[in-house]
């Protein structure tokens, strides 16, 4: 029996089989661990590797053996399967090119057994890394993890680490390893706790396509491309093009043929992962909707600002800080146990809430949100941020006034839990920037607040922000509540779509066509706007 399979340049032989139906033995999944898939080669293909001179003698590689996980295609290459019985006596033949893939198979010869194709798709934020495992065929995912961006070794905020890479020459690698080490870390988790869940074994060798999302700076660090250029203006990045590689190029421990895919950017500080975002939103149906206006709003360090609007996309970034994250907050934390989530005023008192139930240690960005709103409810700051002096929940300290959120006797460290009056200006900080860029978007357009049929929150933070305090403290306008909605992770989720669509892809070069980007800084009412945003309310 013959078949015909197209095989594109640089496939694994073991790919091609595979694909035939007649894979060798490959009891490793295809990360050349177990030496199970041994086939005997005759043609254009690459020279041993290290790891087939590890477990091939002199005598088999004389003889031709290879192991087709290790061996790719680059011209018609003629091979025998000798895995498939202990005498190694030939089996199959196959002839590789770079147009397809003949094979001739006796009719007794059973197929490979199926070995699941996986995926994995990646929002590399600056501060936190989420990651997705997806059985590529299903569609479904398997696991999903998040860690803190090691990188914040070398700065909480991406302009950290853009200076630290002038300090010396070596920084921009270590950036680089320290997130290629986060996901390779992440995806062997990844395996491993679908292997836990599942029957079958999953291991990183089954890894065929990588999805990368992430903000310009983000993307340059991982492909280890000088940031410079983003660190001052006009912030023009190396590159904004979308990057195809290889798993080898990239510098992941997937399957060695893995592809590796990055989305185009597009600007020094609008992402792939904010395009991933749009992507799901739905933004590529909403532009074909005639007289609805959408805004997607992606919460971050940076935060991305897309107003939807008559088949266009108004963009805009705005440097929020790392407030939201918990960071530069004198009590703050990220959103671990044991940080307080939720602070509201109730019968004159502050009453809080903290992950997982446990004794509060400090708060997280949700909880300062939420703390500012509940103080400025209850009268005890101005909408200027400022402490209204002998209000019961006040006090003065020697580093100035302060709210108690528990005291210490209710923590689980013995320390009170405060918010300080840098604590609130950081909080004012943040939430300016994100009302400025949204108010000045639309603006652009001639548009109001009122005129916005739905408000899109996306990213890790706000999935869990209170939208009742976010509009209380006027980070949001005083739109009905039905408008909003919270939406996750999207840039996660977008990243997933690329990873099981070519079709998804496309749409993000779609969207990127239809987007015009505006420069906060050169509005001449930035200032104005910037200014009157600082109020509480």
């Amino acid at each position: 029996m013959e078949k015909v399979v197209d095989v594109a340049p640089g496939t694994t032989l073991l790919e091609a089989l595979q694909k035939a139906g007649i894979g060798p033995r490959a009891e490793c999944g295809g990360n050349g661990r177990c030496g199970k898939c041994r086939i005997r080669v005759r043609g254009n293909c690459n020279p041993p590797t290290l790891e087939e001179r590890e477990r091939l003698s002199p005598a088999e590689l004389a003889d031709g053996l290879r192991l087709a996980c290790w061996v790719e295609a680059h011209g018609p290459v003629t091979v025998e399967n000798v895995s498939a019985t202990p005498d190694h006596t030939p089996g199959h033949t196959l002839d590789a090119s770079f147009a397809g893939t003949v094979v001739s198979r006796p009719d007794d010869q059973p197929a490979a057994h199926d070995i699941p194709v996986l995926g994995l798709a990646v929002d590399l934020g600056s501060t936190k890394i989420a990651a997705y495992l997806l059985d590529l065929e299903s569609g479904r995912i398997l696991a999903s993890t998040g860690k803190a961006n090691p990188q914040s070794s070398w700065g909480a905020d991406i302009l950290s680490r853009i200076a630290a890479t002038m300090t010396a020459p070596t920084v921009l690698t270590d950036l680089r390893e320290a997130a290629l080490s986060a996901i390779n870390g992440m995806a062997t988790g990844l395996c491993r706790e679908a292997s836990e869940k599942s029957a079958a074994p999953f291991r990183t060798g089954q890894i065929m396509q990588c999805v990368i999302v992430g903000n310009t700076v983000m993307q340059h660090l991982v492909l280890g491309l000088a940031v410079q250029g983003l660190g001052q203006a006009p912030f023009v990045p190396l590159s904004s093009s979308a990057v195809d590689c290889s798993a080898v190029e990239a510098g992941l421990a997937l399957h060695p043929c893995a592809r590796v895919y990055l989305p185009p950017t597009l600007s020094g500080f609008i992402g792939s992962d904010h395009l991933a975002a749009l992507l799901a939103a739905d933004v590529p149906h909403a532009v074909n909707v005639s007289g609805e206006s959408r805004l997607v709003v992606d919460i971050g360090t940076n935060t991305e600002i897309s107003l939807v609007v008559d088949g266009a996309i108004h963009t805009c970034s705005t440097a929020s800080g790392p407030a939201f994250e918990g960071a530069h907050i004198s009590c703050g934390m990220r959103a671990l146990p044991g940080a307080i989530d939720r602070i509201r005023y109730q019968e004159h008192g502050l009453v809080w809430q903290s992950i997982g139930n446990v004794p509060p240690v400090g708060i997280c960005g949700s909880g300062v949100l939420d703390g500012v709103a509940a103080l400025r409810r209850c009268g005890a700051i101005s909408r200027h941020g400022t402490f209204v002096r002998n209000h019961p929940l006040v006090r003065q300290t020697e580093n100035g006034p302060e709210a108690v959120i528990v005291p210490g006797k209710e923590t689980g460290h013995g320390k009170d839990i405060s918010m300080t009056r840098k604590d609130v200006g950081n909080m004012q900080l943040a939430k300016a920037a994100i009302r400025c860029g949204l108010d000045l978007l639309l603006a652009r357009v001639g548009r109001s607040p009122e005129s916005l049929d739905e408000i899109l929150v996306a990213g890790a933070f706000g999935t869990h922000l209170n939208i009742a305090s976010a509009k209380d403290i006027g980070l949001f306008p005083d739109l009905p509540d039905e408008r909003f909605r919270q939406i996750g992770n999207a840039a996660g989720l977008g990243a997933c779509r690329m990873l099981l669509s070519k079709d998804a892809r496309r749409q993000v070069e779609e969207i990127l066509r239809r987007m015009t980007h505006h420069e906060l800084a050169e509005d001449p009412d930035f200032a104005a706007a910037y200014t009157r945003s600082l109020e509480l309310g």
